[in-house]
């Protein structure tokens, strides 16, 4: 039986190597509400949009290799009733594309924002939209694991980024790398949580 005959279907999680069918096969299941992907690497690029939007309210994105953006911008743009999102992944590159990006979508019911990468890139305006997007965000979880960490990260959380997450009720921050000042590596890891209220997620 094939997933579009699934029409009941409320939970669905996957290994997949994506392509287009896929995605509008499950896109198009009318009751799914709880979708986990675990993506085996894949070059390809999806820059598609169908004439559907999905009911799925919880998603959760896993990457076995680098991070493809244009899988993360398809579900987004089509998921407006998302109140979860998790994406986890081997590598990052907030340069030249960001997944969170004004132009394409909007969020209005997220509520958990939950991202989790290896290694990577990141500019100091990546998060300059998050609550544009995601306007009743509650939750953000941030965890950053990178070998070299280049000095001006420091300036950038501090300068660009606190000012905006800071905002948020709940959040859970981690970083670990190995921060490059001068000539000397020093090991940092940073471990931020903030609960203003008991809260089970």
């Amino acid at each position: 039986m094939s997933l579009k005959q699934l029409n009941v279907l409320e939970y669905l999680s996957l290994t997949c190597i994506p392509d287009r069918i896929l995605f509008k096969t499950i896109l198009t299941i009318p009751r799914l509400r709880i979708c986990q992907l675990t993506f085996r690497e894949s070059t390809t690029i999806i820059n598609y949009h169908f004439d559907v939007n999905s009911n799925i309210k919880q998603l959760f994105l896993i990457y076995l290799s680098n991070v493809n953006y244009s899988f993360i911008n398809l579900f987004l743009i089509h998921t407006p009733k998302l109140k979860r999102l998790e994406i986890s992944g081997s590598y990052f590159s907030f340069d030249r594309i960001s997944i969170f990006d004004k132009q394409l979508y909007i969020l209005p019911k997220l509520q958990i924002l939950k991202l989790k990468i290896d290694s990577g890139y990141f500019t100091s305006y990546c998060f300059k939209c998050l609550y544009m997007m995601m306007p009743v965000l509650n939750y953000f979880y941030f965890n950053y694991h990178k070998h070299i960490l280049p000095e001006t990260f420091l300036d950038i959380f501090i300068s660009r980024w606190w000012s905006i997450i800071e905002q948020i009720q709940h959040m859970d921050i981690y970083i670990k790398d190995h921060l490059i000042i001068d000539t000397t590596n020093d090991s940092m890891q940073i471990n931020f949580k903030k609960k203003s209220t008991n809260s089970t997620w």
